[in-house]
């Protein structure tokens, strides 16, 4: 039934586009109007009282606690779904805080994409320096950089070991030569925060900054 609604709507509003005559695009104004005002579709228009009233009626959110009071006094935790980005300047602690996160989450079972530093090097330092690496998830081989790529690798992340945390570090290495980076990059984190939310993971994306950039307002 929403379907056929839906392509009613869409019939309609090309018969608006394509008539030439004032008082047939009335009729068909006054038609689509009509048929709007009974859609009930998942995109449909609702108010904030009714979408509060589904929050309260799910389940509490999950929260994931990092342990150290402040960060999660701020934060009230991380939330599955959400898209967390880790920046700033090159060799300024961002992959460390990251390893921080993952030994403190280790229950959440952390997925690792280390894209700039390969895992047995991560590991490589625990070992000469004779500790127990953290705890974590990551494909034997980084064989690609594609979203589809990421994507699949998270779904068997979760099928398997139930992870519910991702590292990606770091994000110019997702991106393509382009006229236009800051179009490029803004896109990309778009569709990684849908990939946080369609499999109810909370991403952590790691991204450089310029030192230029620091002394800009």
């Amino acid at each position: 039934m929403i379907d056929d609604i839906q392509k009613l709507i869409q019939g309609l509003e090309q018969e608006i586009k394509d008539t030439q005559n004032d008082i047939l695009r009335e009729d068909m104004l006054e038609r689509l109007q009509s048929v709007a005002k009974t859609y009930n579709g998942k995109d449909r228009i609702v108010s904030s009282l009714e979408i509060l009233e589904d929050i309260k009626n799910k389940p509490p959110e999950k929260k994931i606690l990092t342990g150290i009071a402040g960060l999660d006094n701020i934060l009230g935790g991380f939330r599955l779904g959400q898209l967390v980005i880790l920046s700033g300047i090159t060799k300024n602690g961002k992959t460390s805080m990251a390893i921080e996160f993952t030994i403190r989450l280790k229950e959440e079972k952390p997925l690792w994409f280390p894209f700039e530093e390969p895992a047995t090097e991560l590991i490589l330092k625990f070992h000469e320096r004779q500790q127990e690496p953290p705890l974590f998830f990551t494909p034997l081989n980084m064989t690609d950089n594609t979203l589809l790529w990421i994507e699949k690798k998270i779904i068997e992340a979760k099928v398997k070991y139930n992870s519910q945390i991702v590292f990606i570090d770091h994000l110019h290495f997702l991106t393509r030569p382009s006229q236009n980076l800051t179009q490029e990059i803004g896109a990309l984190v778009r569709e990684i925060k849908k990939l946080a939310i369609k499999w109810k993971v909370t991403i952590f994306l790691l991204a450089h900054l310029r030192k230029t950039q620091l002394d800009k307002n």
